[in-house]
């Protein structure tokens, strides 16, 4: 063993949580990352009944990630009205890429898209793979 390893110091001294600023067809607003702990307790609410629905659990998130302007979930409940597709959609999805959880992220739960290299290989009865992309002879075991 080395002494290469990481001290509890190190691991405790938190960076501060990324922030970004999202450009609205109005102006510009900015947001930053959810912490472990509050995806955590979100998840929690969620389980608990306390956060029932999706616009109940946008408003506990952005009422903590709004970094200016700073709103109250009363506000951002009233921001929930504007047309979907609008603005709140730009905003949570540059929270969820600055907490680790956009596409393909495990706490998401979204699979990642597919790669162009994964175009194509499938899966064949046996031990064999194909690629769809250049017809070869597949042998076949009698």
């Amino acid at each position: 063993m080395t002494d290469d390893y990481l001290s509890a110091e190190s691991l405790t001294a938190l960076p501060p949580l990324l922030e970004d600023d999202v450009i609205l067809a109005r102006g510009k607003v900015r947001v930053r990352g959810m912490s472990r702990l509050e995806v955590m307790a979100m998840d929690d609410l969620k389980a608990k009944g306390i956060l029932a629905d999706a616009a109940a659990g946008e408003r506990f998130m952005l009422a903590r990630v709004m970094v200016a302007p700073k709103m109250t979930e009363a506000q951002i409940e009233q921001w929930q009205g504007e047309p979907a597709g609008g603005d709140m959609e730009a905003v949570t999805a540059k929270v969820a890429e600055l907490s680790g959880l956009g596409k393909g992220a495990e706490k998401s739960g979204v699979p990642e898209p597919a790669r162009e290299s994964d175009i194509g290989v499938r899966v064949l009865p046996s031990n064999q793979a194909g690629d769809d992309r250049e017809p070869t002879a597949v042998r076949t075991q009698l």
